[in-house]
């Protein structure tokens, strides 16, 4: 369960804005898992929203390479007793604010959920920070930890010891589309390159593999000859696609390539709104599962940049985690398959 929902005793997402109210008409206090940051504009007010997004990113570094957490941002400037949420006036768009994590904290964290509560003049938003499997975890170079309710600056010894505690490599992949081409009258093709990289200093993996799944065409090996017969209804119903393994070994900070192509129905690909959905699930011998999921838009029109017909995508979550957000518990699952 997470830390949200043990100290509100309910769904992440089910919360309201008077969850929030109503927490804080009693005096709360900041703690090593609890971050409140106030959002007040006045004349002694120095910080700029960049800032304030900064001390956003340090605080979930911090609670990251800690033991996770929960931010309240809009919350009270005084907590120490009954008072007023500060909602922003800015709304961030989670797919936004998400990306940013992802791209200003290294490696990327995984679990971290981000909720958007109305609150009539603004927004609050909340965060919830798992206690990371793949700490530490550096903002612009520089670590972070929590102690006694604050964010600070971590010293050597411990990353050193948060370096020595990572159990399994932090394997990432990336899907880039390279062109898409007209094949025939019938058929097209969208080649594609996933990028596998180790971001785990002095620990390699081996035997990376992955599976592919696509809502409709037939992914098949890059250098596999189109074929030009290929009936209407292999090309219209979900592609299946195994490659393993893609190497033997991976050491930190390789990257390896693997590529492959996707034959489509320009027809199909007409009736779906020229749009196709790719998942991708891998591993390797020491590394748990994780998933990426992008929503392709392409035929009717050809981007100068390939990477703009992306556009939706979910990278590199833990696959267990990912079900969870999803709504469907372990056990849930379980009973699905076994039909029980």
């Amino acid at each position: 369960m997470r830390f949200t929902e043990t100290l509100f005793g309910r769904e992440f997402k089910d919360l309201s804005i008077k969850d929030i109210e109503d927490f804080f008409l009693e005096p709360r206090e900041e703690s090593d898992k609890m971050e409140f940051k106030s959002y007040e504009t006045g004349p002694n007010d120095k910080k700029d929203m960049k800032e304030r997004e900064k001390d956003i990113l340090r605080t979930i570094c911090g609670m990251l390479n800690s033991e996770g957490g929960m931010i309240i941002w809009g919350a009270p400037s005084n907590v120490g007793g009954p008072s007023k949420l500060t909602p922003l006036e800015k709304l961030y768009r989670k797919d936004d604010f998400m990306a940013k994590i992802a791209n200003l904290i290294i490696p990327s964290p995984q679990g971290i959920i981000m909720l958007t509560i109305s609150a009539g003049t603004g927004n609050v938003y909340l965060f919830d920070i798992p206690r990371s499997e793949y700490s530490p975890h550096q903002l612009q170079d520089k670590y972070y930890m929590r102690l006694d309710g604050q964010t600070k600056a971590a010293p050597h010894h411990y990353i050193e010891a948060q370096f020595r505690k990572i159990s399994f490599p932090n394997i990432e992949a990336y899907l880039r589309l390279d062109s898409y081409s007209i094949a025939s009258e019938v058929l097209a093709e969208l080649n594609c390159t996933i990028v596998f990289r180790n971001q785990s200093p002095f620990q390699n993996d081996f035997d990376i593999h992955y599976r592919l799944f696509t809502s409709h065409g037939a992914p098949v090996e890059y250098f596999r000859s189109t074929v030009l017969t290929s009936r209407e209804h292999d090309l219209q119903r979900p592609g299946d696609y195994v490659k393993d393994p893609v190497a033997k070994t991976i050491y930190y900070g390789n990257w390896i390539d693997s590529q492959f192509k996707i034959i489509i129905n320009r027809d199909v690909l007409h009736k779906h709104n020229y749009e196709i959905d790719i998942r991708l699930q891998f591993g390797a011998r020491h590394s748990p599962m994780k998933l990426c999921l992008y929503k392709i838009h392409i035929g009717d029109k050809t981007e100068v940049n390939m990477q703009d017909h992306i556009i939706e995508m979910t990278e590199n979550r833990l696959f267990n985690i990912y079900e969870e957000d999803m709504g469907t518990p372990d056990q849930e699952r379980l009973k699905k398959t076994l039909r029980r």
